[in-house]
């Protein structure tokens, strides 16, 4: 009993270091950045191809809701919100018109922002505007830029592409924010479409689209999500699946089965000729790096030539595409080392990313394996000690804790041969 008192006792000091000691641990350094750099292309809808047979082909690349931003850690930052998007040939026709008028007779309705530059702009309203095939009304936008940020909203009301495509209430938002002390850099991006119906056969309703990259020292992220909240052809609400379109599940026109209502859906898109698919989303991560990418509804129309040899319509629309990348170097990273046949090219890691299809990332940059945080000192009770010091309090107690049970032996011993001499 004696002994199991004194190993109790000799216990508690060492039960109560356990419970009350906690190491302070140093935090982990921040990782700051030598130079990061994100971009984003954003559009609720994007078009390309030949429309309007009847009256003579125009090449289109045009969309709603269209936002493109960039901020580096230069630091340099540009955004750019469109209602409507008309596309590098339009706007390369409008360049030159002005050029040669020497004054501005034509623009782009759009809201422009740089840093350093033009800290913001805003664009109200669009007036309803025809360009051969093409028909767009109402519409906003916003562009903002300062260090470190900058951000992009855009609106478009009605955009109508020679009766085959109707698109209303597009809106896009864009978000990229970055610093280099820290670390730390994001980007965000939603896209919506209300309605989009093509050659008054396919309907989509309410399209919604996100993305989102973000890096933190050497922690990288890629999120990416694509929503369709009604789908429905020829008045029959329809779902959108690895298959192709089932009406399993969807409430049924009258007087039809499951298997009639999906075979006349297929057949009134045929009959369209209009192919409907689900592209898929892009994460990406890697150790310099970040992509996402929604994919999009993709949506094809192809219509018979006319009669004379005269070219059919032919025309490619993607909805809810939001394409976003980063890439980033730690600002301690040793420097390239070149070689005759192989100069340094001191060009960071990219991604490539296209939007509405998987992206291609880019050879990821070399680091070194993270090391854990070492515990530098030990808190007791309020008190801060060091490990030399810990250390030895702890050998100091080690050698009186067994020191005393060792003691307590010999005197025992001791005692029972006195009381065994005595009896004898």
């Amino acid at each position: 009993m004696k002994r199991l008192l004194v190993a109790t006792v000799a216990a508690l000091p060492l039960v109560s270091v356990l419970l009350l000691a906690r190491p302070v641990v140093s935090a982990a350094p921040v990782v700051a950045f030598g130079d990061f750099s994100l971009t984003a292309l954003v559009a609720g809808a994007r078009t390309a191809g030949d429309v309007g047979a009847a009256g003579g082909l125009v090449t289109l690349e045009t969309g709603s809701g269209w936002v493109l931003a960039t901020l580096d850690g230069a630091p340099s930052g540009f955004v750019r919100a469109a209602p409507y998007e008309p596309g590098p040939l339009i706007r390369t026709l409008v360049g030159q018109a002005n050029d040669a008028a020497g004054q501005t007779v034509l623009t782009v309705p759009d809201a422009e922002a740089a840093f350093p530059g033009p800290a913001k702009d805003d664009l109200a309203a669009v007036p309803e505007t025809t360009a051969g095939p093409l028909v767009v009304s109402g519409g906003s936008a916003t562009a903002r830029a300062a260090e470190g940020a900058v951000s992009g909203t855009s609106t478009g009301a009605i955009l109508d592409l020679a009766g085959l495509v109707a698109i209303d209430g597009s809106t896009s938002v864009v978000r990229l924010s970055g610093d280099k002390a820290k670390g730390a850099v994001t980007a965000t991006a939603r896209t919506a479409i209300a309605r989009v119906s093509v050659a008054g056969v396919l309907e989509l309703r309410n399209v919604v689209a996100t993305a989102a990259v973000s890096a933190l020292g050497n922690e990288h992220k890629a999120e990416a999500h694509l929503s369709v909240g009604t789908l429905s052809v020829a008045g029959q609400e329809v779902g959108l699946t690895d298959d192709g379109l089932v009406v399993a599940d969807m409430p049924l026109l009258p007087g039809t089965t499951i298997a009639q209502a999906t075979d006349a859906a297929n057949s009134a898109l045929a009959a369209a000729g209009i192919s409907v698919a689900a592209t898929a989303a892009l994460r990406h991560t890697g150790p310099r790096e970040a992509a996402a990418d929604t994919g999009g509804v993709k949506i094809t129309v192809a219509t018979p030539d006319l009669p004379g040899g005269i070219a059919a319509n032919r025309l490619e629309l993607v909805l809810g595409s939001a394409s976003l990348t980063e890439t980033d170097l730690p600002a301690d990273r040793p420097p390239d080392v070149g070689t005759v046949d192989q100069p340094v090219s001191g060009v960071p890691p990219t991604t490539t990313v296209t939007p509405g299809a998987p992206g291609a990332p880019g050879s990821p940059a070399t680091v070194g394996p993270e090391v854990a945080p070492v515990a530098s000192s030990y808190q007791l009770l309020g008190r801060r000690f060091g490990p030399t010091a810990a250390l030895a309090a702890f050998g100091v107690w080690q050698f009186l804790t067994l020191g005393s049970v060792t003691l307590y032996s010999l005197v025992d011993r001791r005692r029972r041969l006195s009381l065994r001499e005595g009896a004898t």
